[in-house]
């Protein structure tokens, strides 16, 4: 089974808004690009736009967290984040994780974004490249966009990859899941990249075994996307 956790930070400042607010969705949505509608809502009411932070966590029981477990298991900032934010407890997504993040990356549901199904590594399926993602569209209205972990949207071609999808940056896997250590994909076969810059291709995307950062403050709003 899939679950998800889909958490936008709320930046601004304005009374009308509520500060570092959270929305955490144990059963994301299904019907309509809902993280981009949180945004506008809240950018609407706001005097700048908010940082907006998606997590999509594949395996995630009702209860896998500390302020569903009764105390049995202990995520504290997790547990901060719903304390302080809004828990939506009425969504739902597909049953494999393939869909459900298509859906989330599109705002439509399967029968029309046509990923049904997990895609599997050595089939030619992906996301089909005529489909709008959030990330392209907060992109362009300014946003840095960034995305780290695992994609599973596809990547028979480099066009149908995260940086030819609206992310400025990637850093993780294609594929449907790896181990955490040797980064051996499906069928064994090592899986973990790094891509700077958008559409960052062949002569671009390159294997790595990790890659260091900086802690620089952001300039520019920000949407990252782990998943």
């Amino acid at each position: 089974m899939f679950g998800g956790i889909s958490v936008l930070l709320e930046a601004a400042k304005n009374a009308t808004v509520r500060q570092a607010g959270l929305y955490f969705l144990p059963h994301p949505p299904m019907s309509r690009p809902f993280a981009l509608a949180l945004l506008a809502a809240a950018a609407a009411a706001a005097k700048q736009q908010p940082h907006i932070m998606m997590i999509i966590i594949d395996d995630l029981g009702f209860s896998d967290v500390g302020f569903r477990s009764g105390g049995q298991l202990r995520t504290p900032t997790i547990d901060a984040m719903a304390a302080d934010g809004i828990v939506l407890e009425q969504y739902y997504v597909q049953d494999v994780c393939s869909p459900s993040r298509a859906t989330f990356l599109t705002g439509r549901y399967p029968l029309h974004h046509t990923v049904n199904d997990w895609l599997k590594s050595e089939e030619p399926t992906a996301l089909p490249l005529n489909e709008t993602t959030l990330a392209s569209t907060l992109r362009a209205s300014g946003y840095r966009t960034h995305a780290v972990g695992k994609w599973h949207l596809g990547f028979y071609t480099y066009e149908h990859t995260p940086t030819f999808r609206g992310f400025e940056s990637f850093y993780g896997f294609y594929g449907g899941g790896e181990d955490y250590f040797q980064h051996g994909g499906q069928k064994n076969q090592f899986d973990f990249r790094e891509e700077n810059g958008e559409r960052c291709g062949a002569g671009c995307s390159q294997v790595r075994w990790g890659c260091g950062g900086t802690d620089a403050a952001p300039r520019t709003f920000l949407l990252l996307y782990l998943y």
